[in-house]
């Protein structure tokens, strides 16, 4: 490691190794650590002693949990930890001290535990958020957190495997300039058969906006609002059946994503309202769907107006397109 000494930047990004050399603890000069895709399976509490690292990246490894060591790094802005399996988040357990880390910009994928979710509320230069695991019982710090986080753009929740639903209503004051929210699991203002758009359509910033995973009942209604809305993601609603777009909604909406949502019976109504859609992909669609949109079929007629609409922005490196 002595030819390390003046490092600023070390990349290990998929190298085999199995844990981290107790000298590279000694690069002082380290501003930058990417280990992620390494098998390694924990940091030592020495990782602490990296004073001026800025940005540390240990996803997709075998890290399940942070020693408390890493909250000696003050100076550090950015912290991606967790791994993407089988379409799941995974998060990483963090200690307690995490809190004193007040730089931090950028923290997740991170396992809901304790009082964490309660403690980073005090981290108010956070501009990207990731939590897993979260429970019903977190509610009321998860919001009084977020809305603690005046610069917060991304926000990434994930149930936990069994809850019933967590509320999204106090989505209705966020910090202003939220303009990334992904949904993975079951939210719902309720237990109940209500929506959860109208929770969140009128976030003043909002562009990129992904449910995923029976975070919808059986139909989702966009009525109004979305106004800055471009990339809207649909993914694994199993239960979902039916989409409805009034005109005036989503009015600058760009990107349409629809993938695995298999009881989806139709095109989504209203879809011709999108009048600046550029590219969509419709995926894993049920075959009722699919004969909906062919020639002959009733959603026949819209989907060429949709694809006359698109077809001026498709190239020859990425096409959205799913029309058969």
């Amino acid at each position: 490691m002595e030819k390390l000494d003046h490092a600023q930047v070390l990349d290990l990004d998929d190298v085999p190794l199995d844990y981290l050399p107790d000298n590279l603890t000694s690069l002082f000069n380290l501003k930058y650590l990417n280990l992620r895709g390494t098998p390694i399976t924990e940091l030592p509490e020495s990782i602490g002693k990296l004073r001026n690292l800025q940005t540390l990246n240990i996803m997709s490894t075998k890290i399940m949990a942070l020693p408390r060591g890493i909250s000696k790094l003050l100076n550090l802005r950015h912290l991606l930890v967790g791994r993407f399996i089988s379409g799941n988040y995974i998060g990483v357990r963090i200690p307690s001290s995490i809190s004193k880390m007040k730089k931090l910009q950028f923290l997740g994928h991170i396992e809901s535990e304790g009082n964490i979710i309660r403690l980073i509320g005090s981290m108010t230069q956070l501009t990207d958020l990731a939590i897993a695991n979260v429970k019903e019982s977190d509610e009321e710090d998860l919001w009084a957190s977020i809305q603690e986080m005046k610069v917060l753009s991304l926000l990434v929740l994930k149930v936990a495997d069994g809850e019933k639903f967590l509320r999204v209503d106090a989505l209705s004051s966020p910090p202003p300039y939220l303009d990334r929210l992904h949904l993975y699991g079951k939210l719902e203002k309720s237990g109940l058969e209500e929506d959860l758009l109208p929770h969140i359509e009128a976030l003043p910033s909002l562009r990129y906006l992904s449910l995923d995973n029976d975070s919808v009942r059986k139909e989702l209604c966009f009525n109004r609002g979305f106004v800055k809305l471009w990339n809207l993601r649909l993914w694994n609603l199993a239960l979902l059946n039916k989409i409805s777009i009034e005109e005036g909604a989503m009015p600058n909406l760009e990107f349409l994503d629809i993938d695995n949502c298999i009881t989806l019976e139709a095109l989504p109504q209203g879809i011709e309202h999108l009048t600046k859609l550029q590219g969509y992909r419709f995926d894993n669609v049920s075959e009722k769907f699919r004969e909906s949109i062919k020639e002959g079929g009733v959603d026949h007629p819209r989907m060429l107006l949709v694809n006359e609409r698109c077809k001026k922005y498709i190239n020859t490196t990425w096409d959205w397109r799913f029309y058969e």
